[in-house]
Parts: C-alpha cells; structure tokens; sequence
C-alpha cells in the first residue's frame, strides 16, 4: 500500500493525526528535517501505528519535502489510514438520584 503523507516536523511528539481534505495522511513528527531524521521517524511512527516492521517502511518520493509518498506492506491493520477511534467505556451509568423508586 501506498500513502501520500504530510509531515509536520518539529512537533512536540510524533503521533498519525489522521486524513486530510485531500485523503492525505497528515503525520505529526517530533524529528527535524535533517540529515533523514524526520524520515527515519516518519518511518518508525508510520509503523508503530499500523503495527508492522519498520524494516517494510519506505519513504519511496519526497525525501527532501514535507508531502511524502510512503510504502507499508498490505495487512488487515494498514487498510485505512485513519487513526484508531476512542475508547468507548462499557460500563453502567451512575444511577440517577431523581429517580428514585417508590
């Protein structure tokens, strides 16, 4: 699979903000843009959050820009670029005190 990222580099931690208008994965890195830092950390954030090898993460264009072109391998984790949604709690809601039982 292949991603278009926009890097935003010098941010105070590197996390996958999610897409764009565009369909362009937007990507927060802690790194600065020298000497392939923030790509090495693009990489390694890219795989964290699809939960794959940073070895199979490949900045394949863009090295020298923040609009990248990104490779991960194809796995069930790496179909939508989108970030994992918010916990949900399942437990009960606190009993209300108006309602009270007659």
């Amino acid at each position: 699979m292949v991603l278009q990222v926009k890097v935003i580099p010098r941010a105070q931690r590197s996390e996958v903000i999610g897409p764009m208008a565009d369909g362009t994965l937007k990507v927060k890195i802690a790194a600065v843009p020298e000497d392939g830092k923030a790509n090495e950390e693009l990489c390694r954030t890219l795989a964290a959050h699809y939960k794959v090898r940073r070895s199979s993460v490949e900045v394949i264009s863009g090295q020298t820009n923040t609009r990248k072109m990104v490779r991960l391998p194809d796995t069930p984790e790496s179909i939508t670029p989108e970030p994992s949604p918010p916990a949900v709690s399942t437990s009960s809601p606190a009993p209300d005190p108006s309602a009270t039982a007659a």
